[in-house]
């Protein structure tokens, strides 16, 4: 997990790595567009495109996620990694809506369903700091440091770092559907190879 407290409200994504076999899947629930318009309908909750690669693109360097996020890495067994990965590469991009269905919100649902965590929040600071005080680490200092991973990485491993490779790999690409021959919508999916 990946937390930022930086903007309004913060930022939390969730990235999954399979040591085994090198998989991965990133998870960066957002509004899809940061025009006046999306930001008005943010601010009075209203619901606006969402995306699963929100601010990726703006990551430039490890040391860039360093100086932005704080992490808490949990160990999982190769199953619940490739399940936790499978999760995220199927949750498709819906409205945002910024009390509802937003970062936080969508990593909470798959921490659930991962059986990780218990809550439903909505806000990324609540999120960050339940999930490590349920995984045995309550002494983070408040605010979280960026540059830091507060939880049980294993030995040798630079959550910054393989988030960053895994997001090199990855690229942006558009769906569109229509109905009756009109076209209906579009959406934006991330696809990490």
């Amino acid at each position: 997990m990946f937390y930022s407290n930086e903007g309004p409200a913060g930022h939390e994504m969730l990235y999954a790595y399979d040591t085994s076999n090198g998989n991965s899947a990133v998870h960066s629930f957002g509004p899809e567009s940061h025009s006046t318009a999306a930001r008005v309908a943010e601010l009075f909750d209203i619901p606006i495109q969402g995306t699963n690669s929100y601010g990726l693109q703006d990551i430039k360097s490890p040391d860039d996620l360093r100086q932005h996020y704080a992490s808490f890495t949990v160990q999982l067994n190769p199953e619940e990694t490739e399940k936790a990965i499978q999760l995220i590469k199927e949750l498709k991009s819906k409205d945002y809506l910024t009390y509802g269905r937003n970062c936080t919100s969508t990593c909470a649902d798959i921490l659930r369903k991962l059986k990780l965590h218990k809550w439903g929040e909505i806000a990324p600071q609540a999120l960050f700091y339940n999930f490590a005080s349920e995984h045995g680490n309550n002494k983070v200092p408040y605010p979280a440091q960026h540059g830091t991973d507060y939880g049980n990485p294993r030995r040798g491993y630079d959550p910054f770092q393989l988030l960053f490779l895994t997001i090199q790999r990855c690229h942006t690409e558009t769906a569109k559907w229509t109905e009756n021959g009109k076209d209906t919508g579009t959406t934006t999916i991330t696809v990490c190879n």
